[in-house]
């Protein structure tokens, strides 16, 4: 029969779990040291004094003799109602009457590594290998002296000061005791049974907030902005482990050692701040241009680098990955040379390993979630030393992220209207396709950043206060946010497959459309900070103040309010849900549909906050983040921003077959529009050149290929659009077909096609139906003639940019003596 437990200890401690207990829990071990199992019934554990009971063991606890009893810490778990802090804790167990009968206070802990006795329950506390269940088994651990001072932030922008710690060694190190302090000599002792771990986990950020209360990670000073020194020593102060001396800080710019550890001359990080993270410069010589995540057959991911230099830059041995914690997924190959000014394209065939190149860890974008890609630099030796990093949202099928340059010189790497690879027209279907997509080696990003079908329009974000009994009170009633559909068609504020699923506001205020809810075509919306059905007084007082028409529809109330100094406001449409198979099965990824992060400061219209006055829109088409493109006008609320006229949607560049029929045609917005077209400087005359859409007939060559643009007139002005240009393209043919051929075995075999149309071509030969690796050419050469291997019957297909053909079959066999 178990006895009472007094032989219990706790024997081990997850402070900081990542993956060793199945997920990011944590988790307390028991020792039964005794002879005979132990009842732990009604016992408890807990990280208070005040309560003890926040983990009860259930009745019929029992521990044997000699054995062991895991607590999972999971915050799910109604009888758990706690979890430990990884940057310092105490555990207790309790007896039923709340006696504490064992404790540990512990430090700075490293993810996945535990706390444990050694040995079992009589032991010290030291750094161990989580064994939850069995025997300790105790993590070997490095001298101090190569930890070192290896980032500090002493004039932040916003903040704390802070200071990082890196372990250089090839072990952990204990931490705990030693002793920190400044050049005031404001001395601060690490808590007891604190480590630093090594490799992404040998960093530590402490703060320098002169507040050791708030934690292990805290320090009993503060950096000094016009300069400091930071001292580590062992507890008694006699052996200095590192010590750094720093100068006048800069604001927001953080200062350390790269490589991590390295000598000096320490370097500054401008906007590039890692605390508790590895140090890297930011490379400014590479741009990521241009990134394809949601690929549908014939596409597939791609990465698009832009050489912002005018000397040529070789980016063999950099990396390309996904993941920060591992930044070497995807080695460039030697020799790959960016041009000054130019553009290189990166394939999903090469850094998710097909195709002959082998990446360390191969790897896709997450389309449905977002992610980030991570393009890193070494030096000479190989240590990674300068990254850039570039986060982007879900996104749909086909539709790249490309970096824009705003007015205020802020880059963004937003939805593109069109993808801008090199070959990104009309694809062929299938591997043709996608070997034409691959041809692709870079181009400027254009037209622009893709625009609606739904726009932020307009943005009452701060009424004139309301002042009644002589007290001023924030007016967020006459709020509004307008949203304008800018095509000619109805837009539907749900998934019409998928109906619980609805476009959204979100980030500075919340608010979700409902099944149901529409945008008529060039139509508007208004969301508002109250209930437009419940509300009656209010919905005819807003009316009326903004001359709203009942046309319009009212949405509210929204959550929050927005902010009188800007914030970022987004919208949001559904994507439909991952499939079935899919990682992510019913997962349904939400696309940015357009975001506006407004301010009452320059280089922002300053005159909208509190003036009556709200922010409109100034050009439809335009990139709706940039400043420049938006005033401070008297409310339209429902109605068109300004009475000039704005090209909605502009006449866009194609492609066609000799013989077949190309439209342009440009979508504006304004009264009363007249329309001019033109070929090159060249007005098209007659009613064909003056509508809003020009039809080409029978297009050919000589006759049409140019480029078009309108001019759109009203008595308001006139604007015109970009010019857009129409090749035509002469479909493939085969003029020479490949031939029979009967080889001589180890010979080699030359078979040749030849085609017709407009180039360039991309060919592919095959084997038995098969694709044949890098017969890419209109040559196909076989060096070593072998039977079986090299029998069979042999394919070529050819296409350009809109068509494609495919040879007759061509027989080789192999060439045999007669008796």
């Amino acid at each position: 029969m178990p006895v009472l437990a007094q032989t219990v200890h706790l024997n081990e401690v997850l402070a900081n779990g990542v993956t060793a207990l199945g997920g990011s829990f944590d988790g307390v071990e028991i020792y039964n040291s005794g002879g005979m199992p132990a009842d732990l019934s009604d016992y408890s554990l807990s990280d208070s004094v005040l309560s003890t009971r926040k983990y009860v063991f259930p009745a019929a606890t029992v521990v044997p003799a000699g054995g062991f009893l895991t607590v999972v810490l999971d915050p799910a778990n109604t009888n758990n109602n706690f979890g430990l802090k990884s940057s310092g804790d105490t555990v207790y167990l309790y007896t039923p009457g709340g006696l504490p009968i064992d404790q540990i206070t512990f430090g700075l802990q490293v993810a996945d590594l535990s706390l444990g006795r050694v040995p079992d329950g009589s032991g010290p506390w030291t750094l161990t290998s989580p064994t939850f269940g069995s025997a300790n088994a105790a993590v070997a651990l490095s001298a101090p002296e190569g930890v070192k001072f290896n980032e500090w932030m002493a004039n932040p922008s916003s903040g704390d000061d802070y200071f990082e710690l890196f372990n250089s060694n090839t072990n952990p190190v204990a931490l705990g005791g030693l002793i920190l302090k400044d050049s005031g000599l404001v001395v601060t002792v690490i808590a007891a049974h604190s480590f630093i771990g090594v490799g992404v986990n040998g960093f530590i950020a402490f703060i320098a907030d002169d507040d050791t209360a708030a934690g292990a990670d805290h320090v009993a000073f503060k950096l000094g902005a016009g300069g400091d020194s930071l001292y580590l020593s062992n507890a008694l102060g006699t052996t200095l482990f590192d010590t750094v001396t720093f100068g006048l800080q800069g604001q927001g710019l953080s200062e350390g050692r790269l490589p991590d550890g390295g000598p000096p001359p320490f370097r500054t990080f401008p906007n590039h701040a890692t605390p508790g993270e590895p140090n890297f410069g930011l490379i400014t010589s590479i741009q990521i241009s241009e990134l394809l995540a949601h690929t549908d057959p014939p596409l597939e991911d791609a990465i698009e680098l832009y050489n912002a230099t005018d000397i040529n830059k070789d980016l063999g041995g950099w990396y390309v990955s996904d993941k920060f914690e591992d930044l070497t997924r995807y080695r460039i190959p030697n020799g790959t040379m960016v041009p000054a000014r130019g553009y290189a394209v990166i394939y999903e065939y090469q850094f998710n390993g097909a195709g002959g190149v082998n990446p360390t860890h191969p790897f896709t974008f997450n389309s449905a979630h977002g992610g980030s890609l991570f393009l890193t630099e070494p030096d000479s030796g190989g240590t990674l030393i300068n990254y850039l990093e570039q986060d982007f949202p879900a996104s749909e099928n086909g539709v790249s992220f490309g970096r824009l340059v705003a007015s205020d010189g802020k880059a963004h790497f937003t939805a593109m209207a069109r993808r801008s690879f090199g070959r990104d027209g009309a694809l062929p279907s299938g591997i043709a396709g996608l070997a034409v997509f691959r041809q692709g080696t870079g181009l400027t990003n254009s037209p622009g950043p893709k625009i609606g079908p739904v726009i932020i329009n307009e943005l009452m974000f701060q009424p004139p206060d309301i002042i009644e009994g002589g007290v001023t009170n924030d007016n967020s009633l006459d709020e509004f946010i307008e949203l304008r559909n800018v095509t000619t068609s109805l837009v539907r504020l749900y998934d019409p497959n998928a109906l619980t699923n609805h476009w959204k506001l979100a980030n500075g205020v919340s608010y979700e459309f409902s099944t149901n809810d529409t945008i008529p075509a060039l139509g508007y919306i208004l969301v508002v900070n109250f209930d437009p059905v419940t509300n009656t007084i209010q919905t005819v007082a807003f009316r009326a103040k903004y001359g709203v028409a009942e046309s319009v529809p009212l949405y509210g109330p929204y959550s929050g309010k927005l902010d009188n100094n800007g914030e970022p406001i987004e919208l949001f449409k559904p994507d439909p849900p991952q499939g079935v198979g899919h990682p992510d099965e019913g997962f349904v990824p939400f696309i940015l549909v357009d975001k506006v992060r407004y301010n009452d400061a320059a280089p922002w219209p300053t005159n909208a906050a509190g003036t009556g006055k709200s922010l409109q829109r100034n050009v439809i088409p335009g990139f709706g983040n940039d400043p420049t493109n938006w005033t401070a006008a008297l409310p339209n609320a429902g109605r068109l921003n300004a009475q000039i006229l704005n090209i909605i949607t502009q006449p866009q560049s194609q492609s066609v077959l000799t013989k077949s029929n190309a439209v342009f045609t440009v979508e504006v917005e304004g009264d009363l529009p007249a329309y001019q077209w033109y070929k090159r400087r060249d007005k098209i005359p007659g009613a064909r050149g003056r509508g809003p859409s020009l039809i080409i007939t029978n297009a050919s060559r000589l006759r049409h290929a140019s480029t078009y643009s309108v001019r759109v007139t009203n008595i308001a002005g006139s604007v015109k659009s970009s010019n857009a240009t129409l090749s035509v393209i002469t479909p493939v043919k085969i003029s020479l077909q490949p031939r029979n051929k009967t080889v001589v075995q180890g010979r080699s075999v030359t078979n040749t096609a030849r085609a017709t149309g407009t180039k360039p071509f991309a060919w592919q030969w095959w084997q038995n139906g098969s694709p044949i690796l890098d017969a890419t050419n209109s040559r196909l050469i076989i060096t070593n003639f072998q039977p079986v291997i090299s029998e069979g019957v042999y394919t070529a297909t050819v296409s350009n940019l809109l068509s494609g053909a495919v040879s007759f079959p061509a027989t080789l066999t192999l060439k045999t003596n007669s008796p």
